[in-house]
């Protein structure tokens, strides 16, 4: 399904997969016994970096041995071939073959856009089997386009009585992948002239985003939790040439920051004064 939807859009993108019995395999033949937070902790390894994790495991009260047979499997580009010679644990055997069992799928449907990615994690604890991530191949959107995976639990608790009943979900990120179609043209950008970072004012950019809309000014906001760095790029990555920083310290001052994308030049202005630069 995944894989038919990204190609009516014409993307061109990875599907990342794994197993959560093989992560859970992994830790538990490192004789990590909470496995949950440690697959939590391994989730951000593409954020943090090996180095990263490795510290929040420390932290944990993990040991150096624990850490280093951990990483010792989770390897780039290491392949289920090589996994099958090195895990011993059963669950985590049960994975590698759930897996090579879908590759087997795969390549009988031809859909060679999925990849391996025995670092993949997913940290929501629900997952029970296979989990999977999509991202763009190549392009500045480097987020997830979705990701999902199966879940023989949910279900079951919701019915009462520990059932398990097979279950498989999945969630589109609708903003990346218009974000997506708008940078390959494959739709008409609106062409946003001011995008608004809120920094705990949510409230008073919503006026702004409002006051702002009513002058003219095609505006657009942001409502994720990336932080301000990750929203600068954004906005530069849509083309958008103006963005508009609002934290405490600009709501105190009646002000907001106004930073020119082009320029990188950043001012403090009233709103009046923003709304005469930019119509």
């Amino acid at each position: 399904v995944v894989s038919e939807v990204f190609n009516k859009l014409d993307l061109e993108v990875v599907i990342k997969v794994n197993n959560r019995k093989l992560l859970t395999g992994i830790l538990s033949q490192a004789g990590i016994k909470k496995q949950e937070e440690a697959i939590i902790a391994i989730d951000k390894l593409g954020k943090i970096g090996q180095t990263g994790v490795t510290k929040e495991l420390n932290e944990r009260g993990y040991s150096k041995k624990q850490i280093d047979s951990v990483f010792n499997l989770i390897k780039e580009n290491v392949s289920l071939a090589t996994l099958k010679k090195q895990v011993t644990d059963p669950t985590g055997k049960e994975g590698l073959d759930e897996l090579q069992e879908l590759f087997n799928y795969l390549k009988q449907l031809k859909i060679e856009s999925v990849k391996f990615d025995v670092s993949l994690a997913r940290g929501l604890a629900y997952y029970t089997g296979t989990v999977f991530e999509v991202f763009l191949k190549k392009g500045k959107i480097t987020s997830s386009l979705a990701g999902g995976g199966r879940y023989d639990n949910m279900i079951g608790n919701f019915m009462g009585g520990g059932r398990q009943v097979p279950a498989v979900g999945l969630s589109f990120g609708l903003e990346p992948i218009a974000d997506t179609l708008q940078l390959q043209e494959k739709i008409v950008n609106a062409g946003s002239q001011v995008y608004i970072v809120p920094i705990k004012t949510i409230s008073g950019s919503l006026q702004i985003a409002r006051q702002l809309r009513e002058a003219g000014i095609t505006t657009s906001f942001s409502i994720g939790k990336k932080g301000v760095t990750k929203n600068l790029q954004y906005a530069n990555a849509l083309g958008i040439p103006y963005v508009i920083i609002l934290g405490p310290e600009e709501v105190k001052k009646n002000k907001v920051l106004l930073r020119n994308m082009k320029t990188g030049e950043e001012s403090l202005l009233t709103l009046k004064q923003v709304i005469k630069k930019l119509t």
